[in-house]
């Protein structure tokens, strides 16, 4: 998305070190990155069609951050757990650098400012198109924000942000109930999240192989721990443009509708 607040940021205040990398966790393909010295971003996103789209306009683009930088910035998922873990890990990479966040109000920017301000002393703050960028020294005071995996039964894990983090998903448990006995020897699971769907496909001893083609990295290696199944494939790809490597008999998709419904 396109805003200036980040400029706005740049011209009152906010001071970047002239070398040394950028880590920039979670924009968005069309998040307005063009304040920012394009070779100096190593931008962190695990969900592919936004990591394809600032790849190809440029970016160094990566799944998890790795090596050292001077700052970071981090623009703010929905998942309020999710944001508070990138924004721990991004205060430990960049201890004593400056840690930039951004976010709209319906991003929960509002809430995260008032809780950061009970732990650091934050430099500035820039309000423009319905939402804030504000920015901090760096430090160890948000170790308690780490992310921490959570078990939802039956040896099953998940992380903050991915989807139905906190349990398994009502639609889900009635679409693993309602499984048809005959699904064939090939079977993909599309949009196979953290992989429930996929451990109730493989109790059908006559399926051969299953592919788990999920777009977001995070939940695929969450899948990766929960089945464990030799007949497991996965695939971080988009299942709109994925190429199947044989002729599949089944494909099963977590169904596009609310329980509530």
């Amino acid at each position: 998305m396109s805003n200036p607040r980040l400029s706005l940021a740049l011209e009152g205040g906010l001071v970047l070190a002239e070398t040394g990398r950028i880590a920039v966790f979670g924009p968005q393909a069309d998040t307005d990155l063009s304040a920012l010295p394009m070779e100096r971003c190593h931008v962190i996103q695990p969900f592919l069609p936004d990591n394809e789209h600032l790849r190809l306009s440029g970016f160094d683009c990566d799944v998890k951050a790795h090596g050292e930088y001077v700052a970071a910035i981090v623009f703010l998922p929905r998942s309020k757990p999710w944001a508070r873990a990138l924004i721990a890990q991004a205060s430990k990479l960049v201890a004593g650098g400056v840690l930039i966040v951004d976010g709209q109000k319906t991003d929960g920017v509002e809430s995260m400012l008032k809780e950061c301000r009970k732990r650091v002393d934050v430099s500035g703050v820039i309000s423009k198109s319905h939402g804030k960028v504000f920015w901090f020294e760096a430090s160890a005071d948000f170790q308690d924000w780490e992310e921490a995996p959570q078990d939802v039964g039956d040896g099953l894990m998940t992380v903050p942000g991915v989807f139905s983090a906190d349990g398994i998903d009502p639609a889900s448990a009635f679409l693993g109930d309602t499984l048809p006995a005959k699904l064939g020897r090939y079977v993909a699971d599309f949009g196979a999240g953290w992989g429930y769907l996929s451990s109730r496909i493989l109790t059908n001893e006559h399926v051969e192989a299953l592919h788990l083609v999920e777009a977001d990295h995070r939940a695929l290696d969450c899948a990766r721990r929960n089945v464990t199944d030799p007949r497991a494939q996965f695939h971080w790809a988009d299942a709109t443009r994925w190429q199947t490597p044989v002729n599949l008999d089944s494909v099963v998709m977590n169904p596009p509708f609310s329980a509530a419904n």
